[in-house]
């Protein structure tokens, strides 16, 4: 199987989506605005650059695909797999992630403010330099996650655990989680300041 990164553009011949098909393998997708929504799909080996998506994704599987350039504003993904997926220079802009799987992947360069994921499970990926300002995680499971130089100020954590997350390279100014969700977390001594609303103390 091929693994992140091993996919290069020149590998695949450019062409159009055609959402009628079950399986979609070894295309690659560019300069495209899709008006439809995207459904019961499996999509293998896949490049998307460039694609602007006006409509929800929803029960779909994406295995190996790279999306790049690519606006993702609002787009709901609902009940979708997400396998060794790479998202880089993307738009992801009150974009959800929803009862889904997320594996082996990576977000990287994007800009992810209102980012909103649920019901999700992550597992061995890493979401690196992205702007995630004003983030909502709900419900999830973080096993094996990764978050890099990010800009996480005011992300919201409701009963997803950090347990083993490594926070100390983003900013998590306004951060709003309970201490049953940091706890085992690793942070910055400068971030101690971040979570001191937590303990719920004066300070003199």
């Amino acid at each position: 199987m091929n693994k992140i990164g091993f996919k290069e553009i020149e590998d695949i011949l450019e062409d159009k989506l055609d959402l009628n098909n079950d399986i979609i393998y070894n295309k690659y997708f560019k300069d495209e605005t899709i008006l439809d929504e995207i459904k019961n799909i499996t999509f293998d080996d896949c490049i998307f650059e460039n694609i602007t998506y006006n409509k929800n994704i929803n029960n779909c599987i994406f295995t190996n695909c790279k999306f790049i350039n690519c606006d993702l504003t609002n787009v709901e993904f609902s009940n979708c797999g997400l396998h060794y997926i790479t998202i880089t220079n993307s738009k992801l802009l009150n974009t959800s992630i929803d009862s889904s799987l997320l594996k082996n992947s990576i977000i990287e360069e994007s800009l992810c403010n209102f980012l909103n994921i649920s019901n999700t499970e992550l597992k061995n990926s890493n979401i690196k330099n992205c702007s995630m300002k004003e983030t909502r995680l709900f419900l999830n499971k973080l096993d094996k996650v990764s978050f890099q130089n990010n800009n996480l100020t005011n992300l919201e954590v409701i009963d997803t655990s950090l347990n083993n997350i490594d926070l100390s390279s983003n900013k998590i100014t306004g951060i709003r989680i309970d201490l049953k969700d940091i706890k085992n977390a690793t942070i910055s001594i400068n971030q101690m300041y971040d979570l001191i609303n937590l303990l719920d103390v004066n300070i003199k």
